[in-house]
């Protein structure tokens, strides 16, 4: 998936959507190119500033065609000049094949164009926005287990959704993020995010209410990280099997 960059819209028919607050978490990559016009980049942000758009593998395919027959070039013409394949540029244009960089560079440059690459923040659930839920004063574990389940099916986010420090005025709940947040660090193989350091271990156990024979097998199926801090939760109260989650 890729962005175009305004005031230019390569044509006002594609059917471009805002990117950002309105694209689902798995349709917007960190990492997208930006398409703009050769050499007015800095002209464009200085006059408009920048109007980004999420692009489709349809839509990039429809732009590069509007692009082509505007310069009265054929297939033939754009293949020769951008030095790739003619069944390439018509896979590309049919939606048959998702362009790599290398690639776009080259069609973009026959075109008069350039690519631009920009970052930009994937909307996910990160732990430091879940907390004591303010109806029932408990933690919100619904939050919990879609927070667990996005990291189930994304591990590659996990940097991301952990690194920032929550909040919370509960030592309770900050202890329980902090072993969620070494739990997945841990798992993932990477240096767990330093403000889990700055939290305390609670003074006093913590174990969810249940009969004597259920605590013991929730205290033999409580991750290391929760017992470090006191806390005796087993992992299933937030983690689930992946087939088992929806997507």
């Amino acid at each position: 998936m890729y962005q175009v960059d305004g005031p230019h819209t390569w044509g006002s028919s594609l059917p471009v959507r805002r990117s950002l607050a309105t694209a689902e978490s798995r349709e917007v990559p960190p990492f997208c190119p930006v398409i703009t016009e050769r050499g007015q980049v800095g002209e464009h942000r200085l006059q408009v500033g920048v109007l980004v758009y999420t692009l489709t593998l349809m839509t990039i395919s429809a732009m590069i065609r509007n692009e082509r027959d505007a310069l009265g070039l054929s297939i033939r013409d754009l293949a020769a000049l951008a030095g790739i394949s003619y069944p390439t540029i018509s896979r590309i244009e049919n939606g048959h094949e998702d362009p790599r960089w290398d690639t776009l560079t080259k069609i973009s440059a026959a075109l008069g164009k350039t690519l631009v690459p920009t970052f930009e923040t994937r909307p996910i659930l990160r732990l430091a926005e879940i907390d004591i839920d303010g109806t029932t004063g408990e933690p919100n574990w619904t939050l919990l287990r879609s927070f667990a389940d996005q990291i189930t099916l994304h591990p590659e986010w996990t940097a991301a959704a952990i690194a920032d420090v929550p909040s919370s005025g509960s030592s309770f709940m900050s202890n329980l993020l902090a072993a969620i947040a070494e739990r997945l660090a841990d798992n993932a193989r990477i240096q767990r995010p330093g403000w889990t350091k700055q939290v305390a271990a609670l003074e006093s156990p913590w174990a969810a209410p249940a009969t004597p024979r259920r605590r013991a097998m929730n205290a033999e199926n409580t991750p290391a990280q929760f017992a470090a801090r006191r806390i005796t939760l087993p992992e299933r109260a937030i983690w689930r099997d992946r087939e088992l989650i929806p997507t």
